[in-house]
């Protein structure tokens, strides 16, 4: 009886599998964006803010000021579902280490930073950054 019962949900389990993989035969496959193109993004998203304000500034809700930050590396890039989860260290005007975590996703036909957190200060956590999911890479 308990082999019958198997057998019938292994059969519903892949008759839906396959009905759900036909749902849309004619649209291309997703893009997955590559470690490379989230790095990218992430590059041209400072640049650009840098560009549009005259520094990378971030406000530091805690000490409650602005911090005027240069980037000195990207040091993680995780997989964290179809997204992607990066660690960047910077350095402020001040001279303080600041590592800032990034959310990065699809937005429309191209990625974006979509969430940026202040993770360390001088290397005091701030918060735990989400599990480790996916892959891992690094930047130096």
């Amino acid at each position: 009886m308990y082999l019958k019962k198997a057998l019938v949900l292994l059969f519903i389990f892949l008759l839906f599998s396959v009905l759900r993989a036909q749902e849309h035969p004619g649209e291309p496959p997703r893009k997955k964006v590559t470690p490379e193109k989230a790095l990218e993004s992430l590059e041209n998203y400072i640049a650009k803010d840098k560009e549009l304000k005259g520094g990378f500034f971030i406000y530091d809700q805690e000490n409650k000021r602005i911090r005027n930050l240069t980037l000195d590396k990207i040091h993680l890039l995780r997989e964290w579902g179809e997204n992607y989860y990066t660690c960047a260290d910077f350095v402020d005007a001040n001279k303080d280490k600041v590592d800032l975590d990034f959310y990065i996703t699809k937005k429309d036909d191209d990625w974006g930073i979509i969430r940026i957190i202040i993770h360390k200060v001088n290397g005091k956590e701030r918060y735990k950054p989400p599990l480790k999911v996916g892959k891992e890479s690094t930047k130096e």
